[in-house]
């Protein structure tokens, strides 16, 4: 079975009906962005919720981590999907300072 593909450039669209003539000619295409900017007033990342959310995940890595311990089976293995948290705290916890340096500069 073949298919075949279509580009947007390919597709016609219909004129208007009250002219009553149909065209091949393809409409502009909209001047929407696709993706959008973020607003003027928003915010840089807050190291410190982020900080919060990574110490969360360590914790939880922690408690499967001692559950794998005392051989629950239902919950083997599962502190390994917790495990990256680890790397990820230190660096929120690497950029915290930097950050507060950072906003401290700009109130200046």
């Amino acid at each position: 079975m073949a298919y075949s593909t279509t580009s947007v450039s390919e597709v016609s669209m219909p004129s208007d009906s009250s002219s009553g003539s149909m065209s091949n000619s393809v409409q502009p295409a909209a001047t929407t962005p696709l993706v959008s900017s973020p607003p003027p007033d928003a915010r840089a990342v807050s190291w410190a919720v982020v900080s919060i959310m990574y110490a969360v995940g360590c914790l939880l890595c922690v408690v499967m981590g001692a559950l794998h311990l005392a051989e629950v089976e239902a919950l083997r293995g599962l502190w390994l999907i917790f495990a990256p948290f680890g790397p990820c705290l230190v660096y929120a916890l690497v950029q915290l300072p930097r950050s507060r340096q950072t906003s401290k500069d700009h109130a200046e």
